[in-house]
């Protein structure tokens, strides 16, 4: 397991990409002291900053989410735990103070935290930063860059995000998810406490993948300056039966996605919470990069004592985890 944080480039996203093990590996995080109720504990995001594995909890119908910080090596353990920031729409605008809800699929973009955060009227989105440098600190602790980066997202209901740095431009690429429709905006520069100004700069959907709706989305540049998407999906299949998938798209900028570059079919392990609670490629998914390569992160849907994730890591012997070979699939 390898704990590395470093730049979101990555020389070869595609090779990268169809070379992770089909099957995750399952780890458990040890829970902290104390717990939110089975019923708000949906966990809608995961990152990985350096050795510390970063999840973020929604408690819908309350004024702030959670941040869990738990150790990837082990034990591991929570060492930290932190409300995300109130909503501004509470009592200063009218609101009834239970304004955060956070619909999932965040992304690390180096030691800032992009996260989607919906008023509470669920009709448009704000985009959070966090500086969570000081995570690896002795006294651990998050920084609100900006509370509103892209200032209600043009009124719409974003449901993930993507960001990744554009070195080329110095800029910062960001794209919302709304049904099947992406919006990519742009920021003026490095500074992300500049809210981003004049709109979305193009839209384009996320293709069509039968009944495997696109939960989460996060993005990376490959060594060549190409942009790329990865779309993280799941096929229910019965009322507790899910199937996971992943796609990974070119971008072109200002056109949007063609066919996948490639698409995959993987296998998470479960939880002691059967079903739809289980890890799965929802919106608690993410990709983290270090110097093997593209890494995939997913948790499962609530926390209790326990929280397990699944990792997909890059494989060295050209098998899967169970020594059999495997190939590249196409999903129709």
């Amino acid at each position: 397991m390898n704990s590395t944080t470093v730049s979101s480039a990555l020389a070869n996203p595609l090779a990268s990409f169809n070379n992770l093990h089909k099957n995750g590996d399952r780890e458990c995080l040890q829970g902290p002291s104390h717990y939110d109720a089975l019923s708000e504990s949906h966990l809608q995001g995961i990152a990985q900053y350096e050795d510390l594995y970063l999840i973020t909890q929604n408690r819908s119908g309350h004024d702030s989410g959670k941040l869990y910080v738990f150790r990837v090596s082990p034990p591991q353990q929570c060492i930290f735990t932190t409300h995300l920031d109130v909503s501004p729409s509470s009592a200063a605008l009218g609101g009834n103070g239970q304004a955060f809800n956070h619909p999932g699929g965040v992304q690390l973009a180096g030691k800032y935290l992009f996260v989607p955060v919906q008023t509470e009227d669920y009709n448009n989105t704000r985009i959070q930063v966090y500086d969570v440098q000081a995570l690896t600190s002795d006294n651990p602790s998050i920084a609100l860059v900006n509370n509103s980066l892209i200032p209600d997202c043009d009124d719409r209901k974003i449901e993930s995000i993507g960001v990744a740095f554009d070195e080329a431009n110095g800029n910062y690429v960001i794209v919302g998810l709304q049904g099947s429709d992406l919006y990519f905006y742009r920021t003026a520069g490095s500074d992300l406490s500049v809210p981003v100004s004049g709109g979305y700069a193009f839209t384009c959907k996320v293709p069509e993948h039968n009944d495997a709706g696109p939960q989460t989305i996060n993005l990376l540049y490959g060594g060549d300056g190409q942009l790329y998407l990865v779309n993280f999906a799941v096929r229910e299949k019965a009322v507790v039966l899910f199937t996971d998938y992943a796609y990974l798209y070119q971008v072109t900028w200002s056109e949007g996605l063609g066919d996948p570059a490639s698409a995959r079919h993987f296998i998470t392990h479960g939880s002691s919470t059967p079903g739809v609670n289980q890890p799965h490629f929802r919106w608690g998914s993410g990709i983290h990069i270090d110097e093997t390569g593209i890494n995939l992160l997913v948790t499962q849907r609530v926390m209790q004592e326990k929280c397990y994730i699944n990792r997909f890591e890059q494989k060295t012997d050209g098998s899967d985890a169970d020594g059999e070979p495997e190939g590249i699939e196409a999903i129709g």
